[in-house]
């Protein structure tokens, strides 16, 4: 197996709920021929560089797949025909890929990293007059004007 991303671009126009009904049907395709997701990425509709069959934005999808040469023909050649689809490019990651390793090694480094949460009700710590460092500027509310600590004292 050899590892691939994927990306495309479809029409910004379509109604919201066409988007994961095409996401699926090109993910099913790549599962058919026996490739596996790796993963996956939305990044929503963004703008374009430049126009695309008179598109000035695209909606992104990304994908980071394991499969065969008949995978991607596959893929591409219903990314060709689908007329939703304005953009794709398909590149080759890696010759030989040990899909178990992968996920082996993924799993392990999941496990190490230290997760981290910030409190729902976390509010970052206001900073005293007190604190500021010399020539660092404060601002009153009641006044329009900003100074410097050196002028205060």
């Amino acid at each position: 197996m050899r590892r691939y991303e994927n990306i495309y671009i479809l029409n910004p126009e379509l109604p919201d709920d066409e988007y994961p009904k095409i996401n699926e049907k090109f993910q099913n395709i790549i599962s058919a021929f026996g490739g596996r997701m790796l993963s996956f990425d939305d990044w929503g509709k963004r703008k374009l560089a430049y126009e695309i069959k008179k598109f000035g934005k695209g909606y992104y999808f990304v994908y980071d797949f394991a499969g065969t040469a008949a995978t991607v023909n596959e893929l591409e050649r219903n990314l060709k025909i689908d007329e939703k689809v304005i953009r794709f490019q398909t590149i080759k990651l890696e010759d030989e890929f040990d899909i178990e390793d992968y996920l082996a090694r993924r799993e392990t480094e999941q496990k190490m990293e230290p997760e981290r949460k910030i409190p729902e009700e976390y509010e970052p710590p206001e900073k005293d007059d007190s604190e500021l460092e010399r020539g660092e500027e404060s601002y009153d509310e009641g006044d329009d004007s900003f100074e410097k600590d050196e002028d205060r004292e």
